[in-house]
Protein backbone atom coordinates (compact mmCIF):
# COMPACT_ATOMS: atom_id res chain seq x y z
CA UNK A 1 0.00 0.00 0.00
CA UNK A 2 2.68 2.33 1.07
CA UNK A 3 4.70 1.58 -2.01
CA UNK A 4 1.43 2.57 -4.33
CA UNK A 5 0.81 5.65 -2.43
CA UNK A 6 4.44 6.42 -3.23
CA UNK A 7 4.07 6.29 -6.79
CA UNK A 8 0.63 7.93 -6.74
CA UNK A 9 2.55 11.15 -5.22
CA UNK A 10 5.65 10.42 -7.81
CA UNK A 11 3.20 10.39 -10.97
CA UNK A 12 1.29 13.21 -9.48
CA UNK A 13 4.30 15.54 -9.21
CA UNK A 14 5.30 14.62 -12.23
CA UNK A 15 2.45 15.87 -13.86
CA UNK A 16 2.35 18.99 -11.57
CA UNK A 17 6.17 19.33 -13.35
CA UNK A 18 4.88 19.24 -16.79
CA UNK A 19 1.84 21.72 -15.69
CA UNK A 20 4.62 24.26 -14.33
CA UNK A 21 6.91 23.87 -17.99
CA UNK A 22 3.82 24.05 -20.16
CA UNK A 23 3.27 27.38 -18.18
CA UNK A 24 6.71 28.33 -18.18
CA UNK A 25 6.78 28.00 -22.24
CA UNK A 26 3.46 29.48 -22.60
CA UNK A 27 4.51 33.00 -20.48
CA UNK A 28 7.75 32.49 -22.62
CA UNK A 29 5.62 32.58 -25.76
CA UNK A 30 3.13 35.16 -24.69
CA UNK A 31 5.96 37.48 -23.95
CA UNK A 32 5.61 37.34 -19.87
CA UNK A 33 9.29 37.32 -18.97
CA UNK A 34 8.72 37.97 -15.54
CA UNK A 35 6.74 34.74 -14.87
CA UNK A 36 8.59 32.80 -17.28
CA UNK A 37 12.06 33.41 -15.51
CA UNK A 38 9.90 32.50 -12.02
CA UNK A 39 8.59 28.98 -13.55
CA UNK A 40 12.09 28.31 -14.94
CA UNK A 41 13.97 28.99 -12.36
CA UNK A 42 11.65 26.68 -10.08
CA UNK A 43 12.07 24.07 -12.47
CA UNK A 44 15.37 24.41 -12.37
CA UNK A 45 15.36 23.25 -8.98
CA UNK A 46 13.67 20.88 -9.31
CA UNK A 47 16.03 19.12 -12.26
CA UNK A 48 13.77 19.56 -15.44
CA UNK A 49 15.62 18.92 -17.83
CA UNK A 50 13.48 20.25 -20.64
CA UNK A 51 13.23 23.37 -18.77
CA UNK A 52 17.02 23.36 -18.01
CA UNK A 53 17.78 23.83 -21.79
CA UNK A 54 15.04 26.42 -22.45
CA UNK A 55 16.37 28.10 -19.52
CA UNK A 56 20.50 27.60 -20.56
CA UNK A 57 19.15 29.21 -24.18
CA UNK A 58 17.42 31.93 -22.91
CA UNK A 59 20.82 33.06 -21.13
CA UNK A 60 22.81 32.52 -24.00
CA UNK A 61 20.45 34.34 -25.87
CA UNK A 62 19.88 37.03 -23.83
CA UNK A 63 15.76 36.39 -24.14
CA UNK A 64 13.81 37.50 -21.21
CA UNK A 65 17.13 38.17 -18.74
CA UNK A 66 20.35 39.52 -18.92
CA UNK A 67 23.04 37.28 -21.28
CA UNK A 68 24.94 35.03 -18.88
CA UNK A 69 27.62 32.75 -21.18
CA UNK A 70 28.58 31.35 -18.11
CA UNK A 71 25.53 30.31 -16.56
CA UNK A 72 24.05 29.12 -19.99
CA UNK A 73 27.35 27.17 -19.99
CA UNK A 74 25.79 25.78 -16.46
CA UNK A 75 22.48 24.91 -17.07
CA UNK A 76 24.14 23.28 -20.60
CA UNK A 77 25.94 21.10 -18.59
CA UNK A 78 22.92 19.70 -16.21
CA UNK A 79 20.60 19.48 -19.21
CA UNK A 80 23.01 16.86 -21.28
CA UNK A 81 21.55 14.09 -18.72
CA UNK A 82 17.93 14.36 -19.71
CA UNK A 83 16.00 11.49 -20.80
CA UNK A 84 15.09 12.83 -24.17
CA UNK A 85 16.93 12.59 -26.71
CA UNK A 86 16.69 15.98 -28.41
CA UNK A 87 17.35 17.88 -24.79
CA UNK A 88 20.46 15.62 -24.77
CA UNK A 89 21.68 16.30 -28.41
CA UNK A 90 20.91 20.16 -28.63
CA UNK A 91 22.26 20.64 -24.89
CA UNK A 92 25.85 18.88 -26.36
CA UNK A 93 25.93 20.79 -29.04
CA UNK A 94 25.47 24.40 -27.76
CA UNK A 95 27.70 23.53 -24.94
CA UNK A 96 30.33 22.32 -27.49
CA UNK A 97 29.35 25.83 -29.24
CA UNK A 98 30.06 28.22 -25.64
CA UNK A 99 33.36 26.13 -25.41
CA UNK A 100 34.81 26.31 -29.25
CA UNK A 101 34.22 29.94 -29.12
CA UNK A 102 35.33 30.72 -25.90
CA UNK A 103 32.10 32.40 -24.69
CA UNK A 104 31.21 32.24 -20.91
CA UNK A 105 35.20 31.91 -19.97
CA UNK A 106 38.32 33.63 -21.04
CA UNK A 107 39.83 30.29 -21.71
CA UNK A 108 40.17 29.43 -25.39
CA UNK A 109 42.01 26.12 -24.29
CA UNK A 110 43.19 23.23 -26.30
CA UNK A 111 41.02 21.19 -23.57
CA UNK A 112 38.13 23.25 -24.15
CA UNK A 113 38.44 22.81 -27.97
CA UNK A 114 38.45 19.24 -27.53
CA UNK A 115 35.79 18.76 -25.05
CA UNK A 116 33.79 20.81 -27.14
CA UNK A 117 34.65 18.39 -30.41
CA UNK A 118 33.76 15.46 -28.31
CA UNK A 119 30.68 17.02 -27.30
CA UNK A 120 29.62 17.83 -30.93
CA UNK A 121 30.46 14.08 -31.70
CA UNK A 122 28.25 12.64 -29.24
CA UNK A 123 25.36 15.26 -30.55
CA UNK A 124 26.17 13.69 -34.01
CA UNK A 125 26.01 9.94 -33.03
CA UNK A 126 22.53 11.04 -31.64
CA UNK A 127 21.27 12.30 -34.93
CA UNK A 128 21.77 16.36 -34.45
CA UNK A 129 22.93 17.15 -38.24
CA UNK A 130 23.83 20.36 -37.28
CA UNK A 131 26.18 18.86 -35.39
CA UNK A 132 27.30 16.81 -38.25
CA UNK A 133 27.88 20.26 -40.13
CA UNK A 134 30.15 21.70 -37.43
CA UNK A 135 32.46 18.76 -37.48
CA UNK A 136 32.50 19.01 -41.18
CA UNK A 137 33.85 22.14 -41.32
CA UNK A 138 35.88 21.70 -38.58
CA UNK A 139 37.76 18.86 -40.56
CA UNK A 140 37.12 20.71 -43.99
CA UNK A 141 39.11 23.86 -42.40
CA UNK A 142 41.55 21.89 -40.49
CA UNK A 143 40.37 24.43 -37.75
CA UNK A 144 41.19 22.87 -34.28
CA UNK A 145 41.75 19.80 -35.57
CA UNK A 146 43.38 17.72 -38.13
CA UNK A 147 42.07 18.90 -41.37
CA UNK A 148 41.16 15.39 -43.85
CA UNK A 149 38.64 16.16 -46.55
CA UNK A 150 37.43 12.88 -46.81
CA UNK A 151 35.84 12.82 -43.17
CA UNK A 152 34.62 16.03 -43.31
CA UNK A 153 32.97 15.17 -46.86
CA UNK A 154 31.72 12.20 -45.01
CA UNK A 155 30.05 15.09 -42.39
CA UNK A 156 28.67 17.00 -45.03
CA UNK A 157 27.25 14.12 -46.09
CA UNK A 158 25.53 13.24 -42.86
CA UNK A 159 24.35 16.57 -42.22
CA UNK A 160 22.66 17.21 -45.81
CA UNK A 161 21.09 14.16 -45.25
CA UNK A 162 19.93 14.94 -42.14
CA UNK A 163 18.36 17.72 -43.90
CA UNK A 164 20.76 21.23 -43.15
CA UNK A 165 21.06 22.76 -46.54
CA UNK A 166 23.72 24.65 -45.93
CA UNK A 167 25.84 21.01 -46.15
CA UNK A 168 24.38 20.09 -49.27
CA UNK A 169 25.54 23.47 -50.73
CA UNK A 170 28.90 22.77 -50.00
CA UNK A 171 28.65 19.40 -50.82
CA UNK A 172 28.31 20.55 -54.31
CA UNK A 173 31.21 22.84 -53.78
CA UNK A 174 33.78 20.58 -53.12
CA UNK A 175 35.73 17.72 -54.56
CA UNK A 176 36.95 14.57 -51.90
CA UNK A 177 40.01 12.68 -53.53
Amino acid sequence: MKKLCFICIFLLSLCADDKIYKDAVDAYNSGDCKKAVKLYDELVKQEHFEAIFNYAWMNEKGICVEQDYKKARELYKVSINADKINTKRLSMYRLGLLLITARGSDDVSHDNIQKAIKLWQQSDYLGYAQASLSLGMLYYQGAAIAKDENLAYDYFDKACNGGVKEACNILANIKVQ
